[in-house]
């Protein structure tokens, strides 16, 4: 009776660790991060990690829609981040909260404060609810101009000087350059 409650102990312990290993592998921390767009749109930003490799979820519901977008990347390798990574994504919520739609943003994020780490410490665009592997953001259309617009000519080169002539004659082309040079100084 007492080897099957200490048995029963034991395994009850084991779960309860590995249980508590797997919620601090899975999740950066409980609580997401919460903004609001340009547009107004209520977003969350979920963050989970596995060994390395840290995944950021993007979920926003506005009045008309609602939409989703995932980045994933290795925050770690930016020195920065070790010290405050609360901050690390606080940083691409600013960001974000700068966008109509904030799975608009580039295909890849680094926040200010790893600007100088190198690039697998940014978040890469991974997958999102619209259509298509990735949207990039829209561009601005270009404002109306009054008035008559010049179009550029063909463009002619400038005729060849002797030094020029000579050097495609006479020298191999990679070196064409460096041999005009001589054989004007010599000329001259």
């Amino acid at each position: 009776m007492q080897s099957s409650v200490g048995a029963l102990l034991f395994l009850t312990h084991c779960l309860w660790a590995a249980e508590g290993q797997l919620t601090h592998a899975d999740r950066v921390w409980a609580d997401p991060i919460r903004f609001l767009t340009k547009a107004r749109d209520a977003c969350t930003m979920s963050l989970t990690g596995q060994r390395d490799l840290t995944k950021m979820r993007v979920h926003c519901r506005g009045p008309k829609r609602e939409y989703w977008c995932e980045y994933e990347g290795r925050p770690q390798a930016c020195r920065s981040y070790s010290k405050n990574p609360r901050h690390y994504f606080t940083q691409i919520m600013w960001d974000l909260r700068k966008l109509h739609d904030a799975c608009q943003a580039r295909r890849t994020i680094k926040p200010q404060m790893c600007k100088r780490a190198p690039d697998e410490a940014q978040m890469v665009f991974t997958a999102s609810s619209a259509s298509g592997p990735y949207r990039a953001p829209p561009t601005r259309p270009r404002p109306f101009q009054y008035g008559a617009t010049t179009t550029p000519g063909p463009t002619h080169p400038p005729p060849l000087t002797e030094a020029q002539k000579l050097a495609q004659e006479k020298c191999w082309k990679s070196f064409y350059r460096v041999c005009a040079f001589f054989i004007g100084l010599f000329r001259n």
